[in-house]
């Protein structure tokens, strides 16, 4: 029996008794569920997936049972962002050079799995409580997370990844069986791939740090020490052996870094005794980003795409989209045919799959979601998340990532909203408390 479909039954159950709690625990849940676990995996059926199933059953139990979700979709602030992104699919689907069969399916995903489930995610948020609760529900995960990395780390197993591998026989959910790099294994933990997995404890690690050297974390929800979290997503995102995940860090802590702060300088020395102590297992991996500013295309020790391979691919595809400019090839296209895109090596940026896929419509609904995403982030006044803001997008541009949902990151954003909301709340009360 699937352990994954056991769980998720629990959850519809559950959700049952106590929707929103249900619905946190599945947030949590989904984080190793990713795309890699399919319900219907039948050979001359559509593959469908656990996580698209569970994310119908909960979006729909809540739109029938819980009318507050319907007025919750109404005010979500990304609406006109993701209309546009929906409009430049469809358009794309209808010009799609490979038929509107093949492609459609990514549009009924997209609506499901990122649009409807942060409508809902953005609603569930609104009280305070659920806010800290999921905060603390992912620092467990990621603790997990970490744990389990740590210990593939040290013995070279992984018995969760090869469990899961067996239930996808005949399909390629789990596209990447690569082991090492520079001699060393690349962690993924329960994350089907290593750069999903140091993004995930990356993108956590700014998020959560900067939320205690601004004093945001409430103790009452706080599962494990803060600073063990901290610790626990730095191995994590070191030990994934990706350039991805040093990246996104270096970037990201330029913002997270607030040397006003005393709490700043105890992580920072926590951290540091940490390297020091530790410095066998760090020295190695520097390598890693100094490889990405090659000239000739891959080094001997690293492999991967550097610079001078992505002009290539952005050469090829000028060469590959030929009248299909404005629209793109289609939604999935470079999937259907990748020998005849050979040349492309998997769209190893966010614009090359956008410029391929959905063409110059595509790009600018991309930008304006960026422009949405930036506009909601000056709701906190907070320049640390925007620097992850930033961090994220070098990302995206530089590289692909497998393994990393678009939602959870965009997830990350709407709590450290909804968290700076919820203090404003709380410090206007004090105000006027002191006045009464």
């Amino acid at each position: 029996m699937n352990l994954y479909v056991i769980i998720a039954i629990l959850l519809y159950l559950y959700m049952i008794f106590d929707y929103e709690k249900a619905f946190i625990l599945y947030c949590i849940f989904k984080i190793v569920l990713s795309l890699s676990v399919n319900l219907i995996n039948v050979l001359g059926y559509p593959v469908l997936s656990l996580e698209m199933f569970s994310n119908i059953v909960f979006i729909l139990y809540g739109l029938i049972y819980k009318m507050r979700l319907i007025e919750g979709i109404k005010r979500f602030p990304l609406n006109k962002e993701y209309y546009l992104l929906l409009l430049s699919m469809i358009v794309s689907v209808m010009f799609s050079t490979i038929g509107f069969v093949e492609s459609f399916s990514r549009v009924v995903a997209f609506i499901i799995n990122e649009y409807l489930f942060l409508c809902v995610f953005w609603t569930i948020t609104s009280k305070r409580i659920n806010t800290y609760r999921l905060i603390s529900g992912y620092a467990f995960m990621m603790v997990i997370l970490g744990l389990y990395g740590f210990y593939e780390k040290i013995t070279g197993l992984n018995p969760i990844y090869e469990y899961t591998n067996s239930l996808n026989i005949g399909y390629k959910s789990l596209k990447w069986d690569g082991s090492e790099r520079l001699d060393m294994i690349m962690v993924r933990s329960a994350i089907s791939h290593p750069i999903g997995f140091g993004l995930y404890m990356a993108s956590f690690l700014l998020f959560y740090w900067g939320l205690s050297v601004n004093n945001m974390l409430e103790k009452k929800t706080i599962i494990f020490n803060k600073y063990f979290v901290i610790l626990l997503c730095l191995l994590g995102a070191w030990f994934s052996n990706t350039r991805s995940a040093l990246l996104f860090m270096i970037i990201g802590l330029v913002g997270v870094i607030d040397l006003k702060k005393k709490q700043t300088y105890m992580v920072i020395a926590f951290v540091a005794v940490i390297m020091v102590y530790m410095s066998d297992f760090f020295v190695p991996y520097y390598e890693n980003l100094i490889s990405i500013f090659s000239k000739d295309g891959t080094t001997a020790n690293v492999g991967g795409s550097s610079i001078s391979l992505r002009i290539d691919q952005f050469l090829s595809l000028f060469e590959y989209y030929k009248g299909n400019e404005l629209f793109g090839m289609g939604l999935k296209a470079s999937e259907i045919d990748t020998d005849k895109y050979y040349r492309l090596l998997g769209l190893e940026s966010v614009w090359l799959l956008l410029l391929f896929e959905r063409g110059l419509f595509g790009v600018a609904s991309f930008l304006y979601l960026i422009t949405g995403l930036y506009l909601l982030i000056q709701r906190t006044g907070k320049t640390y998340i925007l620097f992850i803001f930033i961090a994220w997008l070098f990302v995206i541009t530089a590289s692909s990532t497998p393994g990393f949902e678009a939602y959870y990151f965009i997830s990350l954003i709407i709590l450290s909203v909804r968290v700076f909301e919820s203090q404003k709340i709380v410090e206007e009360e004090v105000c006027i408390s002191k006045k009464i």
